[in-house]
């Protein structure tokens, strides 16, 4: 199945723009009521990536997270009330 829009459909040259335009799933379609399996598979390792990230240490000391620090200070502040 080929995802190119036919030039002569303007409805396939909209979604493609619309996709092209965001890093978000859309129109991915679906199989029943579940996402296609190929969709799945993409959602799960952007996830597990996702995660990783998260719990990934964060060097403090790094010359390119400080750049980011001195610019913005505050991003690291926590507030209580």
């Amino acid at each position: 199945m080929s995802h190119l829009p036919a030039a002569d459909d303007p409805v396939e040259v909209a979604l493609a723009a619309m996709r092209r335009s965001t890093p978000a799933r859309l129109f991915v379609g679906r199989a029943g009521t579940s996402y296609r399996t190929s969709t799945l598979l993409g959602l799960r390792a952007d996830h597990a990536v996702a995660r990783d990230a998260v719990r990934a240490a964060l060097d403090l000391d790094d010359p390119r997270l400080a750049s980011l620090l001195i610019d913005r200070h505050d991003a690291l502040v926590v507030q209580s009330r």
